[in-house]
């Protein structure tokens, strides 16, 4: 998992004493159809647009405490059924806003999963996300 451009910076601002940074709120995840940057934002980021798709909140609980450096998934993140179309999903980014807003952390290398309506719901099984800092 790599972190975008912008969260790499607010990190080294912040632990070297330039700026606060403030912790968002709320982190949703979103699907991506084509690979994500480092340079990439919330707003350039080509989402899936299967009918019913929508960002999905990313709830902390739902997160183990990072040891060693990582952190992974304690329960599944589901994104909503795919009521019509399909998708090729190729990365996963996570975005401090429902729509919009700034990329944390994306995957680019999740292979190219399809979802439509014999694939539904979008899951991502407990675990199989890991969020690393080296």
């Amino acid at each position: 998992m790599s972190k975008s451009n912008y969260l790499e910076n607010k990190v080294l601002d912040h632990c070297m004493g330039k700026a606060e940074f403030t912790m968002p709120s709320t982190v949703y995840a979103a699907l991506c159809v084509n690979p994500v940057t480092d340079a990439d934002t919330g707003s350039t980021i080509s989402e899936a647009s299967y009918t019913g798709y929508e960002r999905i909140l990313v709830d902390p609980n739902d997160l183990n405490a990072a040891t060693d450096g990582e952190m992974t998934n304690a329960e599944d993140l589901v994104w909503p059924d795919v009521e019509a179309g399909t998708d090729v999903v190729v990365a996963i980014a996570f975005c401090d806003a429902a729509t919009g807003g700034n990329v944390l952390y994306y995957d680019g290398d999740i292979g190219n999963v399809e979802v439509s309506t014999t694939q539904s719901p979008p899951t991502l099984r407990a675990g199989a996300l890991v969020i690393t800092e080296d």
